[in-house]
């Protein structure tokens, strides 16, 4: 009976064992099937633009360090030999002529959207730095003769959207959002946080995200006018 009792138990034992292991098997296989399942949709959920990289086309600028930008009368930088950023992010949302300490200076990017599409730009890096676009200025006339800070020219570290056409009056864009085939300037406000500041003659690197899977890559010069 003792020598029947342990073969029992014996079997017992391997079929414990191989249940076991079946169950350990099975699992792994469950668990792999599930990270399988959950990378693909990860992956079948990631948003793909329809917008073209090309899309945004850069057909001037204006970054003199100089009056009247883009023709504007009242767009002027102070001359001195410089974009001033850096040294000037005391006083960075002022005008550059300001007699209350001079604010950062502007450039000006022409650019078109030669797509059918309409699309944003949603924020433009220079030299690095991102810009954002100032709400604050949506419907409102552009006007950088005076220090403001409610919204007639953008502040610091931010840009507008002008027609490209010098208008009277000069009506800042509502949003930032470009209609197929429209052309549109944007005056952007050099952030302080630009170091160094930018001498005349350097280039200049600019990133335009517009919802893109790729950004409009584009480099200009200083104190240059096209």
């Amino acid at each position: 009976m003792k020598r029947i009792n342990s073969k029992k138990r014996g079997v017992a034992v391997v079929i414990s064992t191989l249940l076991i292991l079946a169950i350990t098997a099975a699992g792994a296989v469950l668990v792999s099937n599930m990270i399988d399942v959950s990378t693909i949709t990860t992956v079948s959920q990631m948003p793909k633009s329809n917008i073209a990289a090309n899309s945004l086309k850069l057909t001037s600028y204006d970054t003199r360090d100089a009056a009247t930008l883009s023709a504007i009368p009242v767009l002027n930088n102070k001359f001195d030999n410089e974009l001033c950023t850096d040294r000037c992010k005391a006083f960075s949302d002022n005008i550059p002529t300001s007699i209350l300490g001079d604010g950062t200076d502007f450039i000006v990017i022409q650019v078109w959207n030669k797509s059918v599409e309409q699309f944003a730009i949603q924020n433009v890096q220079i030299n690095g730095i991102l810009h954002n676009w100032d709400s604050e200025t949506s419907g409102i006339t552009f006007d950088a003769s005076n220090d403001d800070s409610s919204g007639k020219y953008p502040l610091a570290g931010k840009f507008s959207i002008i027609p490209s056409s010098n208008s009277i009056p000069l009506t800042q864009h509502p949003s930032k959002n470009l209609n197929p085939d429209e052309e549109v300037r944007l005056i952007i406000k050099l952030s302080g946080n630009i170091q160094p500041d930018i001498g005349l003659g350097s280039p200049i690197e600019v990133l335009i995200n517009f919802g893109s899977n790729q950004a409009a890559e584009y480099h200009i010069l200083t104190g240059d006018t096209k």
